[in-house]
């Protein structure tokens, strides 16, 4: 039976959307050779929005996928889509912080965005971002579990919980509510839950009673029943990331076909945020402005999996 071009198409565009879910959430760090702003050390693509990773900071970039899909859908006034930044700082941190980024992908990504001498080919993408020495004895590791994704500190024997102080800046509203960190925005929540915080002695993993304390924007972790500093301590929270229309695309495929070898081939539009310049409620320009909307074209191997 052979099926109808359009039919194959829609087939192939399905197939394609899943593929690329599926090697992002493998490998969700995106390294910056040039194609983000230069502070930027990886890219995260999240639902509605992107984290840009730096040294010592994390930065938030969100959007109205709501907003985003009527434009799609040809049923919005204009092409206004509402967006909100916020940044996380490590407040006093070390300025002799070692970066790497474990895990490299298979595939690869080229950047062809604006002035030539801001192209990016053969990008890779990593399962781990590492920074070491944030503080003095404590290492920043952030990665995906589960489709969620977590950063944990790692502190080493001795060394001085106090000095971990985290600033947010830009978001709308923080609260702990329950042992989470709740962070609004103008068009989305975050929810970091309730730390949890463990120590392996002899062996055995043992479970550290921690909570969030948040005065105003700084956040910081206690230890009601403290821990044994003889021993390493690792700190782990999980972010779950909302949004009011609970898009978690920003693509949209229009074409697909293999050629004569069975290579695969999607076209589609990507809109995704830039590195915000001011953090708060900003908007974007859904037609083609930077930042918005730009043409992907994606090939895969023939077995659909690179």
């Amino acid at each position: 039976m052979i099926l109808e071009k359009s039919i194959l198409k829609q087939l192939l565009s399905i197939f394609f959307v899943m593929s690329f879910f599926l090697a992002n959430a493998q490998n969700p760090f995106i390294e910056n050779k040039g194609q983000f702003s230069k502070e930027v050390i990886s890219k995260t693509n999240l639902p509605s929005g992107a984290l840009f990773i730096e040294q010592a900071k994390f930065t938030y970039a969100f959007y109205d996928g709501q907003q985003l899909a009527e434009i799609h859908d040809g049923l919005a006034v204009n092409n206004i889509v509402d967006a909100h930044a916020y940044s996380v700082s490590f407040l006093n941190s070390n300025t002799d912080i070692a970066t790497r980024l474990e895990g490299e992908s298979q595939f690869f990504e080229n950047y062809y965005l604006g002035d030539k001498l801001a192209w990016a080919t053969h990008v890779k993408s990593f399962k781990t971002h590492v920074q070491k020495n944030i503080y003095k004895g404590i290492d920043l590791y952030f990665s995906l579990d589960e489709d969620k994704l977590k950063y944990e500190l790692h502190l080493a024997k001795k060394s001085n919980e106090k000095v971990i102080k985290l600033r947010y800046d830009g978001a709308s509203y923080l609260a702990v509510n329950n042992g989470n960190l709740l962070v609004k925005t103008s068009v989305n929540s975050t929810i970091e839950y309730k730390p949890y915080a463990y120590q392996i002695i002899n062996d055995i993993e043992v479970e550290v009673s921690c909570d969030y304390k948040l005065k105003k924007n700084i956040l910081t972790f206690e230890f009601p029943n403290s821990y044994d500093k003889n021993y390493p301590l690792i700190i782990d929270p999980v972010l779950e990331f909302s949004t009011y229309s609970g898009s978690t695309s920003d693509n949209f495929g229009y074409t697909a076909t293999y050629d004569n070898f069975g290579f695969l081939y999607s076209g589609s539009t990507s809109f995704g945020v830039g590195y915000p310049t001011t953090m708060g409620a900003y908007q974007l320009n859904y037609a083609n402005a930077v930042g918005g909307t730009d043409v992907a074209i994606t090939k895969y191997d023939t077995s659909g999996t690179t």
